[in-house]
């Protein structure tokens, strides 16, 4: 994974093609001290080309936590296979979902 701060915004980009019952653990143990300073989280997932139910759990999760400590989640450059899946389980009506990095960090960046 990469981390990247700019200003008051994390950009959090997962390493490897798949979110899944294999790394899923993985990812939420890597996040949770972002989680658990309650960030802004940009989370760009252009390298991610498939995300499975146990993935989708990480991703709720993680939005959840952050929205707990007063952080939010963005997420950007989503694959046109893990969008199409978003839509079809109405998850692009849960998360919201941005073009690009640059799009998500509008309106956050000062």
């Amino acid at each position: 994974m990469t981390i990247e701060t700019c200003q008051d915004v994390v950009i959090f980009r997962p390493e490897g093609e798949t979110l899944d019952m294999r790394n899923a653990t993985a990812f939420r143990e890597e996040i949770r001290p972002i989680v658990n300073e309650g960030k802004h989280v940009v989370l760009d997932m252009s390298g991610v080309h498939f995300v499975d139910s146990t993935g989708l759990g990480a991703l709720l999760s993680l939005m959840r936590g952050l929205a707990a400590q007063d952080g939010s989640l963005r997420m950007a450059g989503l694959q046109d296979q893990v969008l199409n899946m978003f839509r079809l389980v109405r998850m692009n009506m849960v998360f919201d979902i941005y073009g690009s990095v640059d799009e998500a960090m509008e309106g956050w960046s000062h």
